[in-house]
């Protein structure tokens, strides 16, 4: 993955240039931004599920769903690597949609285009294999 960012069918140059701003660390690279939704879901009497729409974006250094509100507000999901304990893909008619698992949440991103939900799972399954190998302790050697 050289310097180049995957961008999604539905995502602007304008929508990159502002999450490189918003969101990134120094040391840290933007890889992928795909539009999708997530459901929200709140708990209590009375609540209702709340669709929002947003940008997944992957980096260096963690997964970012991130909801832009009005007047510059937004609303974001995080996840990091080392707490990632499965990603997957499944494509339908209407788009594909990626389930993310960390520790005992479930996060699933529907509604995104064709082919877009499978290169972004492909780019964080790497990501949290790389995280995982570094982290692993090594096997010591039979002598």
């Amino acid at each position: 993955m050289g310097g180049e960012v995957y961008r999604g069918k539905k995502v602007t140059q304008a929508v990159i240039d502002e999450l490189k701003l918003l969101l990134l660390e120094r040391d840290e690279r933007l890889l992928c931004v795909v539009k999708g939704v997530v459901t929200k879901r709140e708990e209590g009497p009375g609540a209702r599920p709340e669709a929002m729409s947003g940008f997944l974006v992957v980096t260096s250094k963690r997964v970012v769903f991130h909801v832009p509100k009005m007047f510059g507000r937004y609303e974001q999901l995080v996840f990091h690597y080392d707490r990632i304990s499965s990603v997957k893909c499944h494509g339908s008619l209407r788009g594909d949609r990626l389930g993310i698992a960390v520790d005992s949440r479930y996060t699933l991103i529907e509604d995104m285009p064709a082919g877009d939900g499978e290169v972004a799972a492909r780019i964080i399954q790497d990501l949290v294999g790389d995280t995982k190998s570094r982290s692993s302790p090594p096997n010591p050697r039979c002598r």
